[in-house]
């Protein structure tokens, strides 16, 4: 998502793998979020859950301008 200023709010990746593995193996889901540990100072929100291996698995990640319910809105 795009400001009104043209500067990155808010950005969602997943890969194919991501969603594969979030198809076999998303029946439970662990969001956790990170607050000013990079160089933006912006919160890095991590979906992951575990596989049939009981390995951690990373179903996508993100990156939000801030802890406000309307960007964790955005980001479910």
């Amino acid at each position: 998502m795009i400001s009104c200023e043209g500067q990155l709010k808010h950005l969602f990746w997943a890969d194919g793998t991501n969603r594969s593995d979030f198809q076999c193996f998303g029946d439970v889901l662990a969001f956790d979020s990170t607050y000013k540990k990079n160089k933006y100072n912006k919160p890095l929100v991590i979906f992951s859950g575990k596989n049939h291996h009981a390995q951690t698995v990373i179903f996508g990640c993100a990156i939000v301008s801030d802890e406000s319910i309307e960007a964790y809105r955005w980001v479910l």
